[in-house]
């Protein structure tokens, strides 16, 4: 009986922390990816989580150490079609796992959403 509430609230456990990751885009360094579940609209600014999962490993020249994947809090301005970064992780795994490498919140400023790019598409994807 032990055995059978252990893996129903395991089950549980997973299905609570479980990513909605929906890919939406692709360079030659990686693929980009969105939380859905994490999209959160306030008049003209959307919010989301995303995931950019790198091919090959990168160098963070902050701390000297390596990392495969980024997972960060974005913020896009519909009106003006800009975005900014408001946090960021960088991991050693791909898909925004394994230990961490490098953390901040900070608030980044506004850029233009580039016509031709993953982050394009979404702005547009999130604004329709």
């Amino acid at each position: 009986m032990k055995k059978i509430i252990f893996i129903i609230l395991s089950l549980t456990f997973s299905l609570v922390n479980a990513q909605t990751l929906v890919k939406y885009g692709e360079t030659t360094d990686g693929n980009f990816y969105y939380q859905i579940d994490t999209v959160q609209r306030n008049g003209n600014l959307v919010r989301v989580w995303e995931v950019v999962s790198f091919n090959k490993t990168q160098l963070d020249k902050k701390t000297g150490k390596n990392y495969k994947s980024i997972r960060g809090l974005y913020e896009y301005d519909c009106s003006r079609f800009m975005n900014r970064n408001l946090s960021e992780t960088l991991t050693q795994e791909s898909m925004g796992k394994g230990s961490v490498v490098f953390t901040q919140t900070v608030t980044f400023d506004w850029k233009y959403s580039e016509p031709g790019t993953p982050v394009y598409d979404l702005n547009k994807s999130l604004c329709n």
